[in-house]
């Protein structure tokens, strides 16, 4: 009895069910990765860019980070506001003043 259509077959399912099930959830676990590293990254250039350069001076820093990011291969549009990256940008500045709202109401 030959049962190589028997394997043929097992392995035509095995390789449907790796590419309609495998290769989504890892297109999106990578996708999470990066954006976390994203998130991280720009969480990072906000911090230093209050660091370099105080308090006010908001243009200067948002060009700060925006040249970071782009020094890693992101593309941002500083002057777009629906720019998502922007909005990541804006989420950490506000994070950031919240921090030290709160860090100066408990002292």
């Amino acid at each position: 009895m030959d049962i190589t259509p028997i394997i043929s077959a097992f392995i035509a399912i095995l390789g449907v069910l790796l590419t309609s099930l495998f290769v989504p959830w890892l297109k999106r676990r990578l996708s999470a990765e990066r954006y976390n590293q994203l998130q991280t990254w720009v969480r990072t250039f906000v911090l230093a860019a209050e660091q370099i350069y105080g308090a006010g001076n908001g243009r200067a820093k948002l060009e700060y980070v925006g040249n970071m990011l782009r020094a890693k291969g992101i593309e941002v549009d500083i002057d777009d506001v629906e720019d998502e990256i922007r909005a990541m940008i804006e989420a950490a500045v506000r994070e950031l003043g919240d921090k030290e709202i709160k860090a100066d109401n408990a002292a």
